[in-house]
């Protein structure tokens, strides 16, 4: 069994870091999920209200455009009124097709988030939804800023791959310091003696040994070990970039 110290030592503490991050990375997808969802939700209630709105006001213009004709073909009434009335309800027929257009788009876009069959067509169940504040809008931006970068998982995410990164760069650092530990177990029989002439071979015994050995590395005279060193810095800095780009973006969503 042969193994460095220093990857014995930290390899276990930089993966337990990049499993913390991959934990509140999966929360972050979910949160994703969970928002796109809601929107899409708001999206589709908001397209069959807009063709709610627009059946109704086509069903009004059917009936003036009636009357104005029926008033023109009577003698009562003028033929470019019917004329325009004809017109307008020709404009909200179209009018009424865009938001059927619409509410068939915001149905698929749910239903693509959903991974639902996109030709089934999804409805609302409550067309009316009720005002939910989730946040109180007199708290300060500052306030509602400095929790969200407390509680975003994708801060704690950004944090744990930093924390990952800064111990891969501390173990380059002590790598040239700490020995490689080499365990060796060995067993047999062991005899003496000739095939040829007196004594013959015999004496056997049984016989284990247990070897343990410590020895140091420099990678090509340390001028290795030195560019190893540089490398996992300059990860820390992109993990450290990432970090504050995620606030930021965060910054900007309050």
């Amino acid at each position: 069994i042969s193994s460095p110290l220093v990857d014995a030592i930290f390899e276990p503490l930089a993966a337990q870091q990049r499993v913390e991050a991959s934990r509140f990375q999966a929360i972050d997808t979910t949160n994703s999920i969970l928002r796109d969802v809601s929107g899409f939700q708001f999206d589709l209630i908001a397209a069959e209200a807009v063709l709610q709105v627009r059946r109704e006001t086509a069903q009004q213009g059917e009936e003036v455009a009636r009357l104005t004709r029926a008033y023109a073909d009577a003698q009562q009434g003028r033929e470019a009124d019917a004329e325009r009335a004809a017109t307008e309800l020709s404009l909200i027929v179209r009018e009424t097709q865009q938001a059927e257009e619409g509410v068939a788009v915001a149905a698929a876009r749910l239903s693509h988030r959903l991974h639902l069959d996109q030709a089934v067509r999804l409805h609302p169940i409550a067309t009316d939804p009720e005002l939910i504040v989730l946040v109180d809008p007199q708290v300060p931006s500052s306030e509602l800023i400095e929790a969200a970068l407390a509680r975003h998982p994708a801060i704690s995410a950004r944090t744990a791959n930093v924390a990952a990164s800064e111990m891969r760069y501390r173990q380059e650092k002590l790598r040239p310091l700490l020995p490689t530990i080499w365990l060796g177990f060995s067993g047999g029989a062991f005899g003496g003696g000739s095939n040829l002439a007196p004594p013959q071979l015999a004496n056997f015994g049984g016989r284990t040994d247990f070897d343990v050995m410590a020895y140091w590395t420099l990678r090509n005279f340390g001028f290795g070990n030195l560019s190893l060193q540089k490398q996992r810095l300059a990860e820390v800095g992109q993990a450290a970039g990432e970090q504050a780009r995620a606030i930021a973006e965060i910054r900007s969503e309050v």
